[in-house]
């Protein structure tokens, strides 16, 4: 059988699509332009976020006018394979959806590897790279740390790191309102044995 009665002219006299590819119009094709603009305030919302990389560590909660904001969803981020996996999912936020500026949320984390920070410190040249090539060139800080427990800040502080990212330490006990009624809780005993 050959190719041509494979695929013949189609009626309006466009041009056949060659086997094996899909129309732009394919229902079944996802468009994920619009992803960039998205927040996290309802369940519309978060099943448009679920669009976007995520890892064992850490999952995108909010994006919008090219900033997203990362959110850890475990306290230890130490085991290299899933820190290798977060590496990936941040280089594809600057990389495949063009992100220039990342806040990253770290109210869950108690422990963390050098090679994590080594992550960070990747995604913030990246960030750089991209901007310039945007002509973004003059902003100070583009890689947010929040809700940094006061532990890690001097971390940060005392390697200087807090020159490089935007460190904001964790304000109050009280645990994030996005968590799941049972982590709040959850959170708030520990809070409550750590201040024993």
């Amino acid at each position: 059988m050959s190719a041509e009665s494979e695929n013949p002219p189609s009626s309006d006299g466009q041009e056949p699509l060659p086997p094996h590819s899909e129309s732009p119009d394919d229902p079944s094709l996802t468009d994920i332009s619009g992803l960039r603009d998205v927040t996290n305030d309802d369940l519309l919302d978060t099943l448009e976020l679920s669009g976007f990389p995520s890892c064992e560590y850490a999952s995108v909660t909010s994006a919008k006018n090219g900033t997203a904001t990362v959110t850890f969803k475990e306290n230890r981020i130490c085991d290299e394979g899933n820190v290798d996996a977060l590496g990936d999912m941040l280089s594809a936020l600057v990389e495949t959806y063009g992100f220039t500026d990342i806040t990253i949320d770290f109210a869950q984390v108690d422990h963390y590897s050098s090679s994590a920070i080594g992550k960070l410190i990747r995604l913030d040249k990246k960030i750089r790279t991209c901007g310039r090539e945007q002509g973004e060139e003059g902003k100070v800080a583009v890689v947010h740390l929040i809700n940094v427990k006061p532990s890690s800040a001097e971390v940060f502080h005392i390697t200087k790191l807090d020159q490089l990212f935007d460190v904001q330490e964790q304000k109050d006990e009280a645990p994030p309102a996005y968590l799941p009624a049972s982590r709040q809780a959850q959170a708030v005993s520990s809070t409550t044995l750590h201040a024993s």
